[in-house]
């Protein structure tokens, strides 16, 4: 079970530039171990349309207990309680028509995440993600109805500073929800 709750405001104060909370609780029962997460976040962005700038702070709580004796040995290494406190700036090129249903335009982004020192957490790594998402109208069936299709490309990197790990839970993994495995 998930649940996710989040507010943005685009113009804070009627300025343009934005803030951002989340807040997340998410279970899950794994095949050989039982996961709770709790996170939030906390961000800012400025906007040079169609540019716009963001960093952000997170905090994360991952709880991983009840593991049988077949879990991976990267799952056994984690057990109890660890903690992540990163930071995330990023950059954003977005000529998208709507935020909610595009139809044709484009998003690319590069970010990058820092965790661990000086902002404490039991990790100590960097992560680099490149994402690029396409929309090109195929078919116009009217003013409002068309085919669409949309590319989207994902590009990831974590990488551990010192002789702390990745924790299996951060790297970035192919498919998942909403996304074709390959």
């Amino acid at each position: 079970k998930s649940f996710r709750l989040g507010f943005r405001e685009p113009h804070v104060f009627g300025y343009d530039f934005g803030m951002g909370v989340q807040a997340l609780n998410r279970e899950a029962l794994r095949e050989s171990w039982q996961e709770e997460k709790l996170e939030g976040s906390i961000s800012f962005d400025k906007r040079w349309d169609p540019f716009t700038i963001q960093v952000g702070c997170h905090g994360m709580r991952m709880t991983v207990d009840d593991l049988e004796f077949d879990a991976p040995t990267t799952v056994k290494e984690l057990e109890g309680v660890t903690r992540i406190a990163s930071i995330t700036t990023s950059a954003t090129y977005d000529t998208r028509d709507s935020f909610i249903i595009p139809t044709q335009g484009q998003k690319i982004s590069l970010a990058y995440e820092y965790a661990g020192d000086p902002m404490g957490g039991d990790f100590d790594f960097g992560k680099v993600t490149f994402d690029v998402e396409a929309f090109f109208p195929i078919v116009e069936m009217g003013p409002d109805r068309r085919h669409v299709l949309n590319l989207d490309l994902t590009i990831g990197h974590a990488n551990e500073h010192g002789d702390s790990i990745v924790p299996y839970y951060e790297p970035l993994y192919p498919g998942g929800r909403g996304s074709v495995r390959g």
